[in-house]
């Protein structure tokens, strides 16, 4: 099931405590250092790439990037307007 939009950190917070979770043993269970998962729930780290990136990803706070589905299609469209 792939979400259409990203949560929140207070969406992920709530998310947790319905399933009985702290963030550190969510943390745990996924292999992340704890620190790491309180810098980008607090957005300290904006996850942009790394584990952070993985973190957030996981979290729900950033949606999974897609592979392209036409790599040809992605061209310049100033170019082949002037063609």
């Amino acid at each position: 099931m792939r979400r259409e939009t990203a949560l929140t950190p207070d969406q992920v917070r709530q998310q947790l405590r319905q399933r009985g979770k702290t963030l550190t043993k969510w943390a745990a269970e996924h292999g992340y250092d704890r620190k790491a998962v309180y810098r980008v729930m607090s957005g300290t780290d904006k996850a942009y790439y790394g584990n952070a990136h993985k973190i957030a990803v996981e979290l729900g706070l950033k949606l999974a990037e897609e592979e392209p589905s036409t790599p040809a299609s992605t061209g310049n469209t100033q170019r082949q307007a002037a063609a």
